[in-house]
Formats: structure tokens, C-alpha cells, sequence
């Protein structure tokens, strides 16, 4: 329910910002800002770690610090243009990854059974 900060009153929109966890006001904007789409998919390149942690660790490990560079490059470009928060980005890599790790557990544990 959160606005972009070009929407909010502050930085010229016509959206109102409130607290994180507090209740949506009325006339609180258009929402949708959050997490960054733009920033997830730069972080979804620490998913190759799965495909190489076990035979190759260093490789897999560099592709978490790509990820993670990729990622925040990607959506530094979007917080200049005034699209994200800088925190949007960093709860899209932590939900990034910790999707990444469950799905991994989820598909591991059902190889597993086989």
C-alpha cells in the first residue's frame, strides 16, 4: 500500500506517507512500490549458488557477491530516478534469497524422497 516516493507530498506528489506498520490513511496514493521489481531481478543471479555450491564454491559464492552488486546497481537506478526507497531494495534481496532457500529445501527434500 505504500507509495513511490514520486507520488508522496514530500518530493512533489500528491500520496501520503505514514509509518510502516501503520493502518493505510484515506487518499494515501497508489501504492504498489513495494518491494523493487527492477532490483529483484538483479538479485535473482544469487540463485546460481545452488547450481555450483557443491562442486565449485568459490564460483558459488561470487555469484551471491554478483548478485548482490547486480541487484543494488539495479535498483540504485531506480531510487536516482525517484521510483524506490533504498529499502525497498534491500527487502527485495532478502525476500529474493530467502525464497531462493526454501525453494532449494522444498526441491532438495523431494529429490530426497526419490
Amino acid at each position: 500500500h505504500h507509495s513511490c516516493p514520486w507520488d508522496l507530498m514530500e518530493y512533489g506528489g500528491k500520496a501520503l506517507s505514514y509509518p510502516l506498520f501503520d493502518a493505510a490513511p484515506a487518499g494515501s496514493g497508489p501504492g504498489r512500490c513495494f518491494p523493487g521489481g527492477h532490483a529483484s531481478s538483479g538479485f535473482m543471479v544469487m540463485g546460481l549458488f545452488f547450481a555450483f555450491w557443491r562442486e565449485r564454491p568459490r564460483l558459488a559464492w561470487g555469484m551471491v557477491a554478483a548478485g548482490i552488486v547486480l541487484g543494488l546497481g539495479m535498483g540504485y537506478g531506480q531510487v536516482m530516478r525517484g521510483a524506490h526507497f533504498f529499502s525497498h531494495n534491500l527487502w527485495a534481496g532478502w525476500w529474493v534469497w530467502f525464497s531462493q532457500v526454501v525453494a532449494y529445501g522444498l526441491v532438495s527434500a523431494w529429490f530426497a524422497k526419490e
